[in-house]
């Protein structure tokens, strides 16, 4: 018995007949999956089937399973080569149909349809050096990398741009005359996919904008716009056609023409210029620049290659960063730069920043302003210019900051040299110039500083209640020492300053006295000694010799009277004479003289030697003089040298014993005592 299969059951006929059974299949190969590019064929598809069919039908599904539909028109053989024009995943099988309406649907073969499509695909037609439409490819699905390429005939062969153009746009722009066939290769899946062609004319229709003459144009709120000429030339193979427009555009000021302002149009398709106006309106610039475009075709011309400047009215004064000064002081001259011809200047100020401003007092109309303020507080100074059309403008501003001074200077001294004493009033004055801003409690004080000329520790010598420049009377206290290198200085107390030193040194002088010489004089009686001199720091005093015959006793006036300032010793008597001189000053102060030993030999007395009345011996370093055999009444004892020099003078007093501090060199001295007409002597050793 034969078995035959069928989609449908078999029924056996009721009778004794054999009944035949076939067994019937159909397969597809190759069997792998497929991937392929939209409108490009595939590898061939073979079905196999295990008894030749009525009929096949090749068929396909977009999803597994089907339901599937027939390709149009018909795929009946036994062969069939995948051909897709839209991308996607398809499902391919063969229907074979046996007697009996009997079909039997092969297994699926999966063909993969990659594609990609640029946009818009329209020809397009650019001049030399113009952008065109930009194109898009659009991969489905997504590729792995891709590459615009060209050919100058249609289905190429296509080569690279230069640089290589590997996004997913293409901005169309070829530097030569001719037609291009632009393409965008992908690879999807793994394999290269070929877009459509998209043609591009390039014509050499050129257009270029000349020279624009008036530039600077100077513009203010009042002033008239700019009317300009703008010639261009056409150039090229090409031609413009009827009805078109060309226009002349101002850029912006960094040149742009992003956003190009048109300032005037002419219909014509040849070279030729452009009457235009640049409005009064247009901002400040240096950057501007012209070009001219056309309508028919679309193409924008050069710029006219220079750049042209726009001036606003405008003034700026430098320099323009914060001064500060102290107040009635200077700060550093501004300068005022109008960019256009000025007919009217004012500088002004206020005390907060954007004004209102205020003119100066008197005016400040110059090219430039040294600022100065006599007042403490920031000032914002700026210039304001007019123009021809009446149009003001106003500067930037410089911000001046008045501090308080702290210039405080002693200038002049008067009274120097300054004579003192304890009566004495040594008064003078000194001046002082400032340019600082007091407060009205303020005190001015002169100080002096000490001989040396240092303020270590100064003196206040006079004062004054001020808040300006001035004078200060002054006393020196009377008890300074004498000196020339004093100096006086002003402080101030609100606020406080320390002023400059005068730079004159004063000189101060005590009340002081001097005799010369000074040395022991020995003169016999009625005979004239040495004259002897007085002098004084002080001018004007008056001189009064006096003397005395012991330290201890009063002094005595000379009869007559001895007023001069020089006196000539001479003494009837013998013995030892103390002399000074009493000076007074013009305020009544007195001092004295050192005195000035006198002492009178007499000049035919008696000159005893040593008979045994007085005598001297060395104890513990003291000389002892034993004048015990004396009358108690004044001894004079002279030490004098081997060379003659008295040494020193001593009072004493007789009938005793005194002692003596040797303070003279190693050597024998020879001793002589005086009291009334008699002297004595005798020697000593000194070890």
């Amino acid at each position: 018995m034969r078995v035959r299969s069928s989609n449908y059951p078999v029924t056996a006929a009721p009778n004794t007949t054999d009944i035949s059974i076939y067994l019937v299949s159909n397969s597809i190969t190759p069997t792998a999956t497929q991937t392929i590019e939209a409108n490009v064929a595939g590898a061939p598809l073979t079905v196999t089937e295990s008894t030749p069919p009525t009929s096949r039908a090749w068929k396909y599904a977009t999803t597994s399973g089907g339901p599937y539909t027939a390709f149009v028109p018909a795929e009946t053989g036994s062969n069939y080569i995948p051909l897709f024009a839209t991308a996607g995943t398809y499902y391919v099988v063969c229907a074979s149909t046996y007697p009996g309406a009997l079909t039997i649907v092969s297994n699926e073969v999966i063909i993969n349809v990659v594609d990609n499509v640029v946009t818009p695909s329209a020809t397009q037609s650019i001049l030399i050096g113009q952008n065109g439409n930009l194109l898009t490819v659009s991969e489905t699905p997504a590729g792995t990398n891709r590459e615009w390429l060209y050919a100058t005939t249609s289905g190429g062969p296509y080569g690279s741009f230069a640089p290589a153009q590997t996004g997913m746009t293409y901005m169309p722009n070829f530097a030569v005359q001719g037609t291009y066939y632009v393409i965008c290769r992908s690879v999807i899946s793994g394999i290269p996919v070929t877009s459509n062609e998209v043609v591009i004319t390039v014509d050499n229709l050129t257009l270029s904008t000349g020279t624009i003459s008036g530039s600077p144009f100077e513009f203010s709120p009042s002033a008239p716009d700019a009317s300009i000429t703008v010639p261009y030339t056409v150039g090229g193979s090409g031609s413009f056609v009827s009805g078109n427009i060309f226009t002349a555009q101002l850029s912006d000021a960094s040149g742009s023409f992003a956003s190009p302002l048109n300032i005037g149009t002419v219909s014509s398709t040849t070279s030729g210029s452009i009457s235009a106006i640049i409005p009064h309106s247009t901002p400040d610039g240096s950057g501007y620049r012209i070009r001219v475009i056309a309508s028919s075709p679309a193409i924008s011309g050069s710029d006219n290659g220079t750049d042209l400047v726009v001036d606003q009215y405008k003034n700026q004064i430098t320099p323009n960063s914060t001064q500060t000064f102290p107040v009635s002081g200077t700060g550093t001259m501004l300068t005022a730069s109008e960019s256009q011809n000025t007919t009217i200047r004012d500088w002004r100020y206020s005390i907060t920043p954007g004004g209102p401003y205020t003119a100066f007092s008197p005016n400040e109309t110059g090219g430039s302003y040294t600022p100065s303020f006599a007042s403490l507080g920031s000032f914002y100074v700026v210039c304001a210019s007019t123009n021809q059309y009446g149009d003001e403008v106003i500067s930037n501003e410089v911000e001046c900051i008045v501090i308080n001074s702290i210039t405080l200077t002693t200038t002049t001294i008067s009274g120097s040299p300054f004579y003192i004493s304890p009566s004495a009033t040594a008064i003078g004055s000194v001046d002082y110039t400032t340019d600082v801003v007091y407060g009205s409690g303020n005190i001015f004080t002169a100080e002096l500083s000490d001989e040396t000329g240092s303020f270590a520790s100064p003196i206040a010598i006079g004062s004054v209640n001020a808040t300006a420049s001035g004078n200060i009377p002054f006393t020196i206290p009377n008890n300074l020492m004498s000196g020339t290198n004093y100096k006086i200085r002003v402080v101030s107390s609100d606020p406080v300053l320390t002023g400059t030193t005068g730079t004159a040194s004063q000189t101060i002088v005590r009340f002081e006295v001097s005799v010369t010489p000074l040395d022991t004089q020995t003169i016999m009686v009625n005979t004239l000694g040495t004259t002897i001199n007085a002098s004084s720091t002080h001018p004007g005093v008056s001189y009064k010799w006096q003397y005395r015959t012991a330290p201890s006793l009063p002094w005595n006036d000379f009869s007559p009277a001895e007023i001069n300032s020089a006196y000539t010793p001479q003494f009837a008597t013998p013995g030892g004479r103390y002399v000074t001189c009493e000076i007074v000053n013009t305020w009544g102060d007195t001092l004295l003289t050192p005195e000035v030993v006198i002492i009178v030999t007499p000049g035919s007395g008696i000159e005893e030697n040593n008979t045994g009345k007085v005598s001297g011996y060395l104890s513990d370093g003291l000389w002892v003089i034993d004048l015990n055999a004396l009358a108690p009444t004044a001894v004079m004892i002279e030490v004098i040298s081997q060379t003659g020099q008295v040494m020193s003078c001593t009072e004493m007093i007789g009938g005793s014993t005194q002692t003596i501090q040797p303070t003279f060199a190693s050597g024998i001295y020879h001793i002589r005592v005086i009291q009334g007409t008699n002297t004595y002597h005798f020697r000593l050793l000194q070890p």
